[in-house]
């Protein structure tokens, strides 16, 4: 792994690799504006699949918060990353911490534009916790490792999709990453960084994870309000007390030793996305960019600490959620 596992935005494979996947998650999201209209949220989800000599691709993963999506092949030639830092190519489009430029002409989309970041939140890493892992970070044979390149940013720049001009400046933008061989069979992924307070940030993942030929139920959770970064992780000994899931929300309630931190997210539709399973992108899951969550953090002498909405967010509930509990 050496130095690259402490900076998890860089690609972290080789194009030599055999079932395997890489792919960055980036989302933006319009201001919030006076009239109460809709903001509108794409999420651009750059990467790589490879499986066999004769399956091996880069794509680009559109998804719009109408609830389209569309699924972009490139030769694997199209591909390019730097080694030493975050600079990522496909084709004529080009992403990285700074911001993105993207130029394509798809039957099922046309989008351009180009998008800066200003003043990105990495989170951080240290030797005993690489990042939003922990010490699993270390671990060679995990199924999917997960890293936050951005906690919040704002935008500036705009985007033409499907022939409509659409301002990002103002918005607000999150960067995260997986790769490895395949998603988790079951798994909660939630994430807004759309709160009244544009500091704060929060993202969620519990999934069912392939240990030593059994599996166990682990999470992530991180709340940032741009003064304290509370962190939550079967690593960090927190637990999940609570996990309900009904026909419009999911409520969860986490605690470790100093705070307890309730969750609610609401369940919208979204649109259709390609999901790897041992690096080939065969298996299809469904993502909202419109969710909101609720979210409640006390300590353990019942003071307020944090209670604030964060809308629109990221959403993704796929397989037996019973094997979570």
């Amino acid at each position: 792994m050496g130095r690259r596992i402490f900076h998890p935005e860089i690609f972290q494979g080789n194009l030599k690799k055999k079932s395997y996947f890489e792919g960055w998650y980036f989302k933006h999201s319009t201001p919030a504006d006076s009239s109460g209209s809709a903001q509108k949220v794409v999420a651009v989800i750059p990467g790589i699949s490879l499986v066999h000599d004769d399956d091996r691709h880069a794509f680009i993963q559109i998804l719009t918060s109408d609830h389209s999506s569309c699924y972009i092949p490139f030769d694997i030639r199209d591909f390019y990353a730097e080694k030493n830092r975050f600079s990522v190519q496909i084709g004529s489009n080009h992403f990285s911490r700074k911001g993105m430029t993207l130029s394509i002409d798809h039957p099922d989309i046309s989008i351009s534009g180009t998008l800066e970041y200003e003043g990105t939140v990495p989170f951080p890493v240290t030797l005993a916790s690489p990042g939003i892992m922990g010490w699993y970070g270390y671990v060679p044979f995990m199924e999917c490792f997960h890293g936050v390149v951005s906690m919040n940013h704002t935008i500036r720049g705009s985007l033409t999709v499907r022939g409509e001009a659409i301002s990002f400046t103002g918005g607000k933008g999150y960067i995260e990453k997986d790769w490895g061989t395949s998603f988790p069979k079951n798994y909660i992924w939630a994430q807004s960084n759309d709160f009244p307070d544009k500091r704060v940030s929060c993202m969620l993942s519990v999934a069912s994870i392939p240990w030593l030929r059994r599996e166990f139920a682990g999470f992530l959770c991180f709340l940032h309000t741009g003064e304290e970064l509370y962190r939550f992780a079967t690593y960090t000994r927190s637990s999940i007390k609570e996990l309900a899931v009904s026909d419009s929300t999911v409520s969860i309630r986490i605690s470790d030793s100093r705070y307890d931190m309730w969750m609610r997210i609401s369940k919208q539709d979204g649109g259709s996305l390609a999901a790897p399973n041992r690096g080939t992108m065969d298996r299809y899951i469904k993502e909202s960019v419109v969710s909101g969550m609720r979210i409640t953090l006390k300590d353990k002498q019942g003071k307020m600490l944090f209670d604030s909405t964060g809308e629109p967010g990221g959403f993704e509930i796929v397989g037996d959620i019973d094997k979570l509990v």
